[in-house]
């Protein structure tokens, strides 16, 4: 194996190990705390879920410290059409990912260069997917324990928000069970309310979590193509 694709590998694994412990704390089964009556957050938490589930697409950067290392990642999903651009930085290692339907394209010379892999790579899935299991009924169990936080509005990325904080086990995002954490998040109170920022603090076993998301470009026209900078054919 060369270097490259031991580079690749390891990056990879970090990443699957680093979101999957973020997400995993995003499903807590411990109990929730009474927290207050705040039905009208929880409303407006269900109704961003549900338009968060229904992107086509959209940029969303990652950034945070867990046990096993630091990481930033940005990325750019068409759901759409099966396409993805990742930049990532994990555990100091850099790698840059590029998936046009079924083909993927990697990069550890910071984008200079691409392979085109052998079907398989970083899987942008943990993007994709962190609202995909989203449940408005989990929501509706636990509406009164929704609460503003502080402050209760925040402008982000330029856009009006409205900061809401909970339990993790009341806003199930993933299908693994973790111990404790918080969840904060900023929706927009626009017509369509979706979540411009959300951050995961707490723990995922005996690992600790701090893992912020923050999504914007929402259902604009990417333009993600196939990397030009592959190497000659031999």
């Amino acid at each position: 194996m060369s270097v490259g694709k031991m580079t690749q590998s390891f990056i990879a694994l970090m990443l699957f190990a680093l979101l999957g412990l973020a997400l995993a704390a995003c499903d807590s089964n411990n109990p929730a705390p009474t927290l207050g009556p705040t039905n009208s957050d929880a409303t407006l938490v269900k109704q961003a879920g549900m338009n968060m589930k229904a992107l086509k697409s959209y940029h969303v950067e990652a950034t945070g410290s867990l046990a096993a290392g630091d990481m930033k990642i940005s990325g750019d999903i068409d759901v759409s059409n099966s396409n993805s651009r990742l930049d990532m930085n994990v555990a100091g290692q850099d790698l840059q990912t590029v998936q046009i339907g079924t083909d993927h394209y990697n990069s550890s010379d910071g984008g200079k260069t691409f392979t085109k892999s052998d079907g398989t790579g970083p899987d942008p899935g943990p993007f994709v997917r962190v609202w995909d299991s989203f449940n408005p009924i989990s929501i509706d169990k636990n509406a009164a324990n929704f609460k503003d936080g502080a402050p209760a509005r925040e402008t982000i990325g330029g856009v009006d928000t409205k900061h809401i904080i909970t339990n993790a086990g009341d806003l199930s995002l993933s299908n693994t069970s973790a111990t404790s954490s918080t969840i904060e998040l900023w929706i927009t109170t626009d017509a369509t309310a979706v979540v411009r920022q959300m951050k995961v603090v707490g723990q995922s076993g005996s690992q600790g979590v701090n893992l912020t998301f923050t999504w914007s470009h929402i259902n604009e026209n990417l333009d993600i193509k196939a990397p030009s900078a592959l190497p000659a054919s031999k």
